[in-house]
């Protein structure tokens, strides 16, 4: 996962973050994997509780082939 943002995080600092899908807001660990200053910071996810983690492959299968790659 990529997030924007413009202050570096250390790498490997973790990270709880929350997503939303719709109106259901999902929570996932991560470890920050890269940082680039001014441009945003690489996640990596450590652990996603399976009923969040099957909401997302819901929300995933309804987009078009070429919008989940």
């Amino acid at each position: 996962m990529f997030h924007r943002n413009d202050d570096p995080i250390a790498k490997g600092t973790k990270l709880k973050i929350g997503m939303w899908i719709g109106e259901t807001k999902l929570w996932a660990e991560c470890e920050v994997a890269y940082s680039s200053p001014g441009f945003g910071t690489g996640m990596k996810f450590s652990r996603i509780a399976e009923p969040d983690l099957e909401r997302i492959r819901q929300f995933l299968a309804t987009l078009p082939r070429e919008a989940a790659l």
